[in-house]
């Protein structure tokens, strides 16, 4: 039979069975202490610097949901999706629940919590601490986050930061113009 080489690593030679193990639990106990630093730099109230920046690709791809969108490459993750949460938040941490990695995939469950002191996601300052539930996954390779989606829980946000129910208000349909 073949083993598949780790893409990783392909030019690496392939270890007998318990050191292929021993590598794959050390290299997933550094991508996870990694990612760990790389969303509090981001998402709360880590500073983003040289050693943070380089957990990224720079070529890398950032998927967000509605409101947030798509950012390809670092700088624009920067200024178009991070740029915006900093404005609109101050005072940010990342509180997270659950955090797993397996290969060269990760994933983390929390909330991000700031102060809403800008426009938000259309809805302008509250000044209230405001609590916003997040999924995060990672696609790494040679330790640099090549590709990130993140997934927000915008319905209860909208409701109980703003007074919106997402859903009531588009259970019937505006009127197209």
């Amino acid at each position: 039979h073949e083993i598949t080489r780790d893409r990783t690593r392909s030019d690496e030679p392939l270890p007998e069975c318990g050191l292929l193990l021993l590598r794959s639990h050390t290299r997933s106990h550094e991508i996870t202490r990694d990612r760990k630093v790389l969303v509090h730099a981001d998402w709360g109230s880590g500073e983003r610097d040289d050693a943070t920046r380089r957990l990224w690709d720079a070529g890398m791809s950032f998927y967000g949901p509605v409101g947030i969108g798509l950012a390809t490459g670092r700088a624009a993750y920067e200024a178009h999706v991070l740029g915006p949460l900093r404005a609109a938040l101050a005072d940010r941490r990342f509180e997270v629940d659950v955090m797993s990695c397996e290969g060269n995939y990760c994933g983390a469950h929390g909330y991000v919590h700031g102060r809403h002191v800008g426009c938000f996601l259309g809805q302008p300052a509250t000044h209230r601490t405001i609590k916003l539930r997040a999924g995060m996954h990672w696609h790494v390779v040679d330790g640099k986050a090549v590709e990130g989606w993140a997934i927000f829980d915008l319905p209860m946000l909208f409701e109980e930061a703003f007074g919106v129910d997402l859903f009531a208000r588009n259970a019937t349909p505006l009127p197209c113009p």
